[in-house]
């Protein structure tokens, strides 16, 4: 069984059909999904958390993006503490630095985020980090927190081994996602060979990142087992091997429970 630990199945993309692409997910083993509320304001928080109440197998975090930074004032605080008591809310996220985009003043996105990671501290979840082209940044910021009062995942992890070996130091865990499967990734393909599979994670991040496969087309949590069989062919492990050791990751750093 695979766990897709961060898909959009709040957005727009997904409102026709969802009922179909869970049943699909599930048919190819992916039992649960963690569906990130981060990435449309805060209008996407609270629909994550009724789709994690309503929806078997599914779970939510609830944040403000990078891209979003410049939204987050007091009251957005106030209401992200109160959504994160709901069940079914596992993390707080997604949230970080983007200095690729900059659609947010890299002030305001440095204010979100701490003030994202003392939520994280306050209620004892796991964070999502989003960082795109921002690591030396976020690294410092991360690497300023009180020692151990952190832990999540670093979603969609673009970097190097040297900042793979850091992060992991910290407390962390890499979110793999298709890009691991296309014909240019032989970075991310590195990564994967140094790290192997105590510090791995599976994210579709639909509908976005679709694995090469399907590439061109809607991503959504089907794909994982495309995700698990290129990690198995980097480490000479099967795809069961794969599925098992990021399942255990996934419900140690989420605290996830079974269906």
């Amino acid at each position: 069984m695979f766990i897709d630990t961060h898909a959009h199945l709040n957005f727009p993309d997904f409102a026709s059909d969802l009922p179909a692409v869970v049943e699909r997910s599930r048919q190819r083993g992916v039992t649960r999904m963690i569906v990130v509320g981060a990435g449309q304001g805060m209008a996407g928080n609270p629909e994550a958390v009724r789709l994690a109440r309503e929806i078997p197998g599914i779970f939510a975090t609830v944040g403000i993006h990078p891209h979003e930074a410049r939204e987050f004032t007091p009251a957005v605080r106030s209401e992200l503490r109160a959504l994160l008591r709901e069940p079914g809310v596992v993390a707080v996220g997604e949230c970080g630095l983007d200095f690729y985009r900059n659609l947010s003043p890299r002030k305001e996105q440095f204010l979100a985020f701490e003030a994202q990671l003392e939520l994280a501290r306050e209620t004892g979840k796991p964070i999502s980090i989003h960082c795109r082209e921002a690591h030396p940044e976020t690294l410092e910021v991360l690497k300023n927190a009180p020692a151990g009062t952190l832990r999540g995942v670093i979603h969609c992890f673009s970097g190097g081994v040297p900042e793979a070996r850091e992060y992991i130091e910290l407390g962390f865990w890499l979110g793999i996602t298709g890009s691991v499967t296309y014909p240019k990734a032989e970075k991310l393909r590195g990564v994967v060979r140094e790290v192997g599979l105590p510090r791995l994670l599976l994210e579709t991040d639909c509908p976005f990142l679709t694995p090469q496969p399907k590439r061109g087309s809607r991503n959504e949590p089907a794909y994982i087992p495309w995700i698990a069989e290129e990690i198995g062919r980097i480490l000479s492990v099967s795809v069961e091997e794969v599925a098992r050791a990021t399942t255990e990751n996934a419900e140690k750093i989420f605290g996830l429970t079974n269906e």
